[in-house]
């Protein structure tokens, strides 16, 4: 309530003549969750510079620990290569895989700095937190 409060006068400010660029960013923290050590998944999806849809939820399971004595099924599910094997596996295992191969998408390095679903999925210093507000277009809105 305190921040709703703090941020009454914070709006989305969309610039006008921007290009219409898709860009996303995507992220998640590790466990970040004190209560149930389950993560947070986040993301952010601009038009340009100016932000058009984004999220930020708790995911329902974390990663766990699966022995398998199949190497070939444990090689198949790590190895990029082998993806013609496996074509026969449920289309959304290999959905972003199959749009990178289709040029539907591009996978894109990004520093952690630059990360801006990194403020839908960590608690962040006000410093970085006011910095990426301010990249996704949320700003003091002028009376």
């Amino acid at each position: 309530m305190r921040y709703l409060k703090g941020t009454i006068d914070y709006g989305i400010f969309n610039k006008a003549g921007e290009n219409l660029n898709l860009i996303a960013y995507s992220d998640s923290d590790w466990a970040g969750s004190i209560d149930d050590m389950k993560s947070t998944s986040g993301y952010a999806f601009l038009l340009g510079t100016n932000i058009c849809s984004w999220l930020s939820k708790k995911q329902k399971v974390e990663a766990t620990i699966l022995f398998c004595d199949n190497k070939s099924a444990i090689s198949i599910a790590k190895n990029p290569v082998c993806h013609e094997r496996t074509k026969h596996i449920a289309i959304k295992y290999h959905f972003i895989r199959d749009a990178v191969e289709e040029g539907e998408i591009q996978l894109q390095y990004c520093t952690t700095q630059e990360q801006l679903a990194d403020i839908f999925t960590k608690a962040l210093p006000k410093e970085k937190f006011c910095y990426l507000r301010e990249r996704i277009g949320v700003v003091k809105q002028v009376h």
